[in-house]
């Protein structure tokens, strides 16, 4: 069982046995243990001559630097557990205080695999823990998560951004991913407008056979220094939809064009298939009379949207 006790800081060691926490800001922890000390004690284990640190990490560098000296601790023996022990303790222990972000989520996935061999030798707890679902797709995302830059990593903490609207950083050389990343980060994008943006560089590099960078620095230079980042992220993501589909311009004032000639129903929206790629029509409706399910009938069946269509099929 482990023990209550108070240790001197000078007894241990700063080298952490796990260390997956990523990019979090102490600043709030810091305030706490210097107006009111450390509260939870850190949790170590103890060696023959010191002590090595499973949980605590950043309580013990802000006892450092206030210089506070004997340091409050719950400690087990190093014959009471195993790596693989400790390491579900050091999740338990993260788990109940602050939980785990998506790229610590992957962190822990990776020491998780490197511990147990394969994710089927992983236990259960493990996964309740972490908060990863074992599935094929899920765990493909979180190995997936291990391979981008840091710099979008950090992005990806800092505006809660899923991890599927950024892997398609992966698409692109290994050298170019950091360069992409100082580009794009300084953006207001959303996930949406992130996995857009990549969508339309991975077929532009494809088929122009440029880097990624290349294109969106040709783009960057002619744009005005004095625009805001949000004009930036516009002009930038309307032009790389011209130039991956040059005609799309036409083809959008053509289809906004024909659905002038259709009856008016305010609540139902008409558009087509993203960048018409392909050859549909959405429509998205909101009923609630008789009388709506009369308009829209009257639109479906009005020439002006049997033309639309025959105009989307081309």
């Amino acid at each position: 069982m482990p023990e209550l006790k108070t240790v001197s800081l000078s007894q241990i060691k700063q080298d952490l046995l796990f260390d997956l926490s990523f990019y979090r800001d102490t600043r709030q922890l810091e305030t706490s243990i210097k107006k009111h000390g450390i509260l939870t004690p850190l949790t170590l284990i103890k060696t023959e001559n010191e002590f090595i640190i499973l949980d605590g990490a950043r309580r013990y560098l802000a006892a450092k630097q206030l210089e506070q000296e004997m340091l409050p601790t719950l400690i087990y023996d190093k014959e009471e557990l195993t790596t693989e022990q400790a390491f579900l303790v050091y999740l338990e222990l993260n788990f109940f205080t602050r939980g785990f972000n998506d790229i610590e989520r992957a962190h822990s996935l990776n020491k998780a695999l490197k511990l147990y061999g394969s994710h089927n030798k992983i236990p259960s707890s493990f996964w309740t823990l972490v908060g990863i679902k074992p599935t094929a797709k899920s765990l493909l995302l979180y190995q997936q998560a291990m391979k981008l830059p840091t710099s979008i990593q950090k992005h990806v903490v800092t505006h809660a951004m899923p991890l599927p609207s950024v892997v398609g950083f992966l698409k692109f050389p290994d050298h170019d991913r950091e360069t992409i990343a100082r580009q794009l980060m300084v953006l207001p994008l959303n996930q949406n407008k992130t996995a857009e943006i990549l969508l339309l560089l991975n077929d532009i590099a494809r088929r122009d056979d440029l880097l990624p960078s290349q294109i969106i620095h040709e783009i960057l230079s002619t744009i005005e220094p004095k625009q805001q980042p949000h004009q930036v992220e516009n002009t930038l993501r309307t032009a790389l939809k011209k130039r991956r589909f040059p005609k799309i311009q036409e083809r959008e004032d053509q289809f906004e064009n024909s659905k002038k000639a259709l009856p008016h129903c305010p609540s139902l929206h008409i558009d087509h298939a993203p960048f018409f790629e392909q050859n549909y029509i959405e429509l998205k409706t909101r009923i609630s009379s008789q009388q709506d399910i009369d308009h829209v009938k009257n639109t479906l069946t009005h020439q002006a949207f049997i033309d639309l269509i025959k105009q989307i099929k081309g």
